[in-house]
């Protein structure tokens, strides 16, 4: 659901409990937390770029005297290397998508109206978004009794048959992992809300080619 009322955000809770796990991606879970989510269209980055990327991660880490042993996510790094890192390769990934690479099939607004009844039907809160052409940022707070791989899997499952027959076309539309971020704070939440605003600006997209929502979220006490 996308709430026309304010959101209450709850903060991250480093005395609660927290699982981890690992697909191609790690990812962090804690009931009741909101995620900034990133998922992106089937042919929006090559495996070729991944392969590039993930070179080149192995490179910055013997640059810095890490092991090269280790897998290079940001969970298994030092602390003192952790936003370094982030900063680095969420950059790559970011500014690649940004490019339009592939299809684009969200540039045509039937599929974004797809996506944005998908949304709206979800289980979960949906709060601020920007449908990219190849790309979409969601801030998504799962209720209390889905996950949020449920919740994604839901969203993504549905939506990839509404939009492959209003297209007229067939195949896979969504790349199976998506990436997520714990939101810890309500100042990182303002910061994920101004990146979804300056995201089409930063790609310089014609207000014609992407949506955007911006929820209001107030500090749950």
């Amino acid at each position: 659901m996308i709430p026309d009322y304010p959101i209450h955000f709850h903060p991250f809770d480093h005395q609660s409990w927290l699982h981890r796990y690992r697909t191609n991606l790690p990812h962090w879970r804690q009931p009741n937390a909101t995620y900034f989510v990133t998922f992106r269209l089937a042919d929006s980055i090559p495996r070729s770029v991944f392969q590039q990327w993930e070179k080149e991660k192995l490179e910055w880490l013997a640059e810095r005297g890490l092991s090269l042993s280790m897998a290079p996510f940001p969970s298994n790094l030092p602390a003192k290397f952790r936003k370094e890192f982030e900063r680095e390769f969420n950059r790559k990934l970011h500014s690649f998508l940004d490019g339009g690479r592939g299809t684009c099939v969200l540039r045509i607004p039937e599929a974004r109206e797809h996506l944005e009844d998908g949304f709206r039907s979800s289980a979960s809160t949906v709060g601020s978004y920007v449908i990219m052409p190849n790309h979409v940022h969601c801030l998504i707070t799962p209720r209390e009794t889905d996950t949020l791989q449920k919740t994604l899997q839901l969203l993504k499952g549905g939506t990839a048959r509404r939009i492959n027959k209003a297209l007229g076309r067939t195949g896979k539309l969504w790349q199976r992992d998506s990436f997520d971020h714990i939101v810890r704070t309500f100042d990182h939440l303002e910061r994920y809300q101004k990146y979804n605003r300056k995201n089409p600006e930063m790609a310089r997209l014609d207000e014609t080619e992407y949506s955007l929502h911006i929820a209001q979220y107030t500090s749950h006490s």
